[in-house]
């Protein structure tokens, strides 16, 4: 509360903890952090020293990535917010190949080399088309170029846009996702514009660096052969994973020998109070032992799950059991564990889970 004094100006979390314990001292948080008491309490260390860890805290894996670090520096950018933009229906859900939808991202942020980004950069170059002489933009020789004009009039779709409108390339992403197809083309649902967006761009580089021309019909043909082969080649991946998914054996049965146990966990996000309960039985289904326990300062319900998982390996552990399958209904969790993935709740009690698993062969 107020200025660090001389006392706590160096505290570490570890000064917070009772000595060789993983529980909180209250004493010495109501003494120095009375007002994140609750919030202090509701995070869980780990009961087998589990070693320090760097997580970024904006998502719930604790593990950066450029898209959320992106997203956080455009909240926290001075200037104003951009119009919206339908990302994942322009860009990044486009029925096309990973290639293309990069290709789609660098066209919305401006992201190509192309004659006017590269002269408000400072490079000298001769910032003119080299088709038309018109100043080359991305809107330039997707849209508004006459050679692009007429690589579109040879295209069989539907609600092509003008090279008048749209005026702007988030326009334009937004205009083309309502072509459609038409017969002779025979992909239904794979959009064409992409393809021939990409085959505007490779010719342009080809008769910029080597001299290589194209006519309009060349360019169009190329664009819809290869999204036809595109188009063709995920159909056969589809039927061969329906195949593999016809044929796959069931997965093996859980040996007979084994013991199960299921656990479950109740939480109240009001009192942040939750119950948690575990029972085991044998392969006859004969109850052989079952307990459960009431855990204050819990953040949530899959952090209530966790902690009834860990109490029911823990107590299993005790009671001499060294095989054991055990069962969840929280889908989340069991995703965590088995894909060995994390969270910057649960992380101690991951980490004590599957200490408490490696403990044992089952």
């Amino acid at each position: 509360m107020g200025p660090p004094s001389s006392e706590n100006k160096d505290f570490v979390v570890k000064d917070l903890l009772l000595s060789n314990s993983s529980s909180w001292n209250l004493a010495t948080i109501r003494l120095h952090l009375p007002q994140y008491e609750k919030r202090i309490l509701k995070i869980k260390p780990s009961d087998f020293r589990m070693a320090d860890e760097l997580s970024w805290l904006p998502v719930k894996s604790g593990v950066y990535s450029t898209k959320s670090g992106y997203v956080i520096a455009k909240l926290h950018a001075v200037t104003a917010p951009a119009p919206p933009f339908r990302w994942l229906q322009c860009v990044w859900r486009v029925k096309t190949s990973p290639k293309l939808k990069t290709f789609l991202w660098k066209i919305k942020n401006r992201a190509l080399p192309v004659e006017e980004t590269l002269a408000t950069q400072g490079i000298i170059v001769d910032p003119t088309c080299k088709r038309c002489g018109a100043a080359e933009n991305e809107l330039h020789f997707l849209l508004q170029c006459p050679f692009a004009v007429r690589v579109r009039d040879r295209l069989p779709v539907t609600h092509k846009p003008s090279a008048t409108d749209p005026t702007t390339i988030p326009q334009l992403l937004q205009d083309c996702c309502r072509m459609i197809n038409l017969p002779p083309t025979g992909m239904a649902s794979t959009p064409l514009y992409p393809w021939v967006f990409w085959n505007l761009w490779t010719c342009r580089n080809q008769l910029l660096f080597e001299g290589k021309d194209y006519t309009s019909k060349e360019v169009a043909d190329k664009a819809c052969s290869d999204a036809k082969a595109w188009h063709v080649a995920q159909e056969a991946l589809t039927q061969q994973k329906r195949e593999v998914k016809l044929t796959k054996p069931c997965p093996s049965t859980i040996s007979p020998a084994s013991l199960t146990c299921f656990v479950d966990a109740a939480w109240d996000n009001s009192t942040g109070c939750s119950g948690l309960g575990w029972v085991l039985k044998d392969n006859s289904n004969t109850t052989l032992f079952q307990n459960s326990r009431i855990q204050r300062f819990v953040s949530s319900a899959l952090v209530a799950e966790a902690l009834a998982l860990k109490a029911a390996l823990q107590d299993a552990a005790s009671s001499g059991i060294k095989e054991l399958n055990c069962h969840s209904d929280s889908k989340n969790l069991i995703s965590l564990i088995n894909g060995n993935g994390n969270s910057v709740d649960l992380q101690g009690i991951l980490h004590d889970i599957r200490v408490e698993s490696s403990s044992s062969p089952g």
